[in-house]
């Protein structure tokens, strides 16, 4: 069968979504780069052109998924609300993001959060925080300027507010793939420490009492059941 030639771009992106939709499937560890080859009826050498190895293709899906979720952010960013709103907002941005493209975020749940894969796990978060620090700085330069927060430093700040947001994450994260509690446990205990959250950003930011609310519960609900569910599936076929 004659191969079809495709632009860089388009044949790249080909690949990342064949990779994605295998590994919701299979799940990366049983996903092989035959799987890939094969449904796109391409050569090993067309694979191996655009990446090294299935790590390296996995880590282009993180990049291509945080600069999607980033995107995300620009209407955000060209509003005309106050600092408050548009600071509650960007976080939700970022979850709500996440909600719709939560199959993508299982696969990364089940890989990321493997011990083995603490460097791949780093290297995402920091892309997030170099693409994320500049909007966030430039939020709280307009809080000062409206008198809505009290910070020192915007860019120092933004930073130290992102990676309160990932050690956040990496505790919720861990929750959720612990399977001995259920997911109307994890949803009490994952929203005692977003509460928490808010309140200590407040403080940095010197906000308002109350005025971050970056937690919506019915969301929130809803985001750990299916990852719940799906961490349990996947224990229990591990088992059979």
């Amino acid at each position: 069968m004659t191969r079809v030639v495709k632009a860089p771009d388009i044949r790249k992106n080909e690949i990342l979504d064949a990779a994605q939709d295998f590994f919701f499937k299979k799940g990366y560890e049983s996903t092989t780069i035959q799987d890939i080859l094969n449904s796109l009826n391409i050569a090993k050498g067309t694979f191996y052109y655009y990446f090294k190895s299935k790590g390296e293709l996995l880590n282009a899906l993180v990049e291509r998924t945080t600069d999607q979720m980033t995107a995300q952010f620009a209407g955000v960013m060209n509003s005309e609300q106050n600092a408050i709103k548009k600071f509650n907002n960007l976080v939700r941005a970022g979850s709500s993001f996440k909600r719709t493209n939560i199959a993508v975020f299982a696969v990364f749940l089940e890989v990321l959060y493997r011990e083995e894969n603490i460097l791949l796990r780093t290297r995402m978060f920091r892309r997030i925080t170099e693409k994320a620090a500049p909007l966030y700085a430039q939020i709280i330069r307009q809080g000062i300027k409206e008198r809505l927060f009290n910070a020192l430093d915007p860019d120092e700040t933004a930073e130290m507010i992102i990676r309160l947001g990932e050690d956040l994450n990496e505790k919720i994260c861990g929750l959720i793939l612990d399977t001995t509690r259920t997911p109307e446990q994890l949803c009490t205990i994952m929203e005692r420490k977003t509460r928490l959250y808010e309140r200590v950003v407040e403080r940095i930011l010197g906000a308002p009492r109350e005025s971050i609310e970056v937690f919506i519960a019915d969301d929130f609900r809803a985001m750990v059941q299916y990852l719940s569910d799906r961490v349990r599936e996947k224990l229990n076929q591990e088992e059979k």
